[in-house]
């Protein structure tokens, strides 16, 4: 006979994947009204987030008292987000954005109430993470060979192949997931969550899928998780001497990941012919794969305009979302880029009050977190990573770090987060 409090454990698991899942539906739209569409993740994700909220209403009371000053700071942040949005030279695109975004106040405040008035089956979330990490890692191996698979229609657009997203929006967040993906591998054998069997395999899959990611950025997340891992004695100087070399070996087999480090036809490594003749074209890689020099000069172009912004406006900013929508289109023309630079983006667009606020709330949450923890390795990871890039768009990676955000607000009550 199945209790009450086991039905309810029940019922807010299935809450937990059903909110991950729908974080994948971003480009998945359903048209009403004959001629309108809307993306299906604007609904299933609040449905949810309200529903973990609602199995946690008992405590609501406690649970405001015990994160009050996190929930003050949230709610100022959104206050201040709607003023941005009033005052900006874009009403319409802030506005819009505010709204869009609204899903993610949503989803922090559920994976608050999830560990309320205690954590619990955070060893389950963790393995739940990281099996949905894996199976975006396999489904970034079909990619290689099927990349215009009906899947890869219809989960995300556009395609970058070569460069190997699977069914995240981008690259570059698709590599940064595994980097963090390896990173928690590694903790959870640590923990001896896992099994030696399930850890190799793991790291393998994730390795080489960070590797046919071609994100640079990605690598460095990785290595630096490494050198987190390996300072708080999580890892062993062999598994960080194998798991770099294993990196390397897998980018130098990749043609797409040589060209982005520039070693294509190289003098230095003149192997590599034999190495790439099986790719298909390997020297019409530079029409596919934006040049590695430029894409570095195209950041600096960004960071240039996001100060410029944050000069101009520096109080309420340009507004929420109209740094991608309009000045990202001033500088290359296209729509979609942001200010590559997680302060830059949140200064241009919040004004400096904004940053303010967004900086006092990670410094209150480091200073309840302490290096053994090993959710501060984690949380590391998601904020380097945003150092050359700004990855709000992609639901998925957001809401897998705004779960690791919220173990972090955790560690800062009487009772810590443990994979125990």
């Amino acid at each position: 006979m199945i209790t009450k409090p086991e039905k309810e454990n029940i019922v807010i698991k299935i809450c937990f994947i059903g909110l991950l899942l729908s974080s994948l539906l971003s480009r998945v739209k359903f048209t009403y009204f004959s001629s309108f569409s809307l993306s299906i993740h604007y609904l299933l994700i609040p449905l949810f987030s309200t529903l973990l909220i609602l199995l946690n209403l008992k405590s609501l009371k406690q649970f405001c008292i015990a994160h009050s000053k996190i929930l003050v700071a949230t709610g100022l942040l959104y206050i201040w987000i709607l003023v941005c949005a009033f005052f900006s030279n874009f009403p319409a695109t802030a506005l819009t954005y505010t709204i869009k975004y609204t899903n993610y106040f949503f989803i922090f405040i559920a994976f608050l109430s999830l560990n309320f008035p205690k954590p619990k089956n955070i060893k389950y979330y963790c393995l739940t993470l990281l099996v949905i990490i894996q199976v975006i890692a396999i489904l970034g191996w079909v990619e290689i060979v099927f990349p215009k698979m009906w899947m890869f229609r219809l989960l995300k657009y556009p395609s970058f192949h070569p460069q190997i997203g699977s069914i995240m929006q981008n690259p570059n967040q698709f590599g940064v997931l595994m980097a963090i993906g390896a990173s928690l591998t590694l903790i959870l054998y640590q923990k001896k969550v896992i099994s030696t069997i399930y850890f190799y395999i793991s790291e393998v899959l994730l390795v080489i899928s960070l590797a046919i990611s071609t994100s640079r950025n990605a690598w460095l997340v990785f290595i630096l998780g490494l050198v987190l891992l390996r300072g708080t004695k999580i890892i062993n100087n062999i598994k960080f001497i194998s798991l770099s070399f294993l990196l390397v070996i897998c980018i130098l087999l990749y043609p797409p990941a040589n060209y982005k480090l520039g070693l294509i036809n190289s003098n230095i490594f003149p192997g590599f012919e034999l190495l790439n003749q099986n790719f298909p074209n390997p020297s019409s890689l530079e029409t596919k794969i934006s040049n590695p020099k430029s894409t570095a000069l195209s950041r600096l172009a960004l960071w240039k305009a996001a100060i410029s912004e944050m000069t101009k406006q520096p109080i309420t900013g340009i507004g929420l979302g109209v740094f991608a929508e309009h000045i990202g289109k001033q500088v290359f023309g296209v729509k979609g880029f942001h200010a590559h630079n997680i302060f830059l983006n949140i200064g241009a667009e919040l004004g400096i009050p904004g940053l303010l606020i967004f900086i006092g709330f990670l410094l209150k949450i480091a200073s309840d977190l302490k290096p053994s923890n090993f959710v501060t390795v984690i949380i590391l990871l998601f904020l380097a990573s945003q150092m050359l890039d700004f990855f709000i768009e992609d639901y998925t990676f957001t809401t897998i770090e705004l779960y690791f955000l919220s173990l972090a607000v955790i560690s800062g009550t009487k009772v810590k987060p443990t994979l125990k």
